[in-house]
């Protein structure tokens, strides 16, 4: 066989070990006084609507903080690294909300991958510079710089086997990332 074949294989091998990952998050009900200054100067600028409710999360990438809050009739959740740096926004959403373009490649892509599935959760994940989604965060249009992708809980079924999975897509519905999801999506805070 060719030398390209053999380099193909493992990349092929390599990307699909890469992009199909386990996931765990705990989240931990914080006071404001433990989180970190930057972030608070952050979620203040934002003038979410109801009151914001701090949160510790472990995960397998380490401890970040998240302000939860409702803004202009959505639910929010704006997660910072350990030093209180933004990492990005979510915004829940309606499946149906989806442009129906990137819904039919998510729908076509998750029915490839399981015998039954039911959608959880749907999130619009936004990220870019901080002044950037700090403008825009409850303020229509998303302007152009911001990075935005769907985040997708859902419980699958293949064969005979059910777990809960994280699907990340960008924008046009292409899938970027996979998760098992390791405690179920109800183990953690949910607002």
């Amino acid at each position: 066989m060719p030398k390209s074949f053999y380099f193909l294989s493992i990349f092929v091998l390599l990307m699909t070990t890469a992009a199909a990952q386990e996931k765990f998050e705990r989240e931990v009900r914080i006071d404001r006084q433990a989180v970190p200054s930057p972030a608070l100067e952050f979620i203040a600028a934002c003038e979410f609507d109801k009151k914001i409710k701090w949160y510790q999360e472990w995960s397998q990438e380490g401890l970040s903080y998240e302000a939860k809050s409702c803004k202009e009739d959505y639910l929010y959740s704006v997660e910072f690294d350990s030093l209180g740096r933004l990492l990005d926004v979510e915004r829940k959403i309606d499946f149906k909300a989806i442009a129906a373009g990137a819904r039919g490649r998510i729908e076509a892509e998750l029915e490839a991958q399981f015998d039954r599935y039911k959608v959880q959760k749907v999130q619009e994940q936004f990220s870019g510079e901080e002044a950037l989604v700090q403008g825009w965060i409850g303020g229509g249009e998303v302007p152009q710089g911001l990075r935005q992708r769907y985040e997708i809980v859902l419980k699958g079924r293949k064969g005979r086997e059910k777990k809960y999975y994280e699907f990340l897509f960008d924008l046009d519905g292409q899938l970027l990332k996979t998760a098992t999801i390791v405690d179920r999506p109800l183990d953690n805070i949910e607002f």
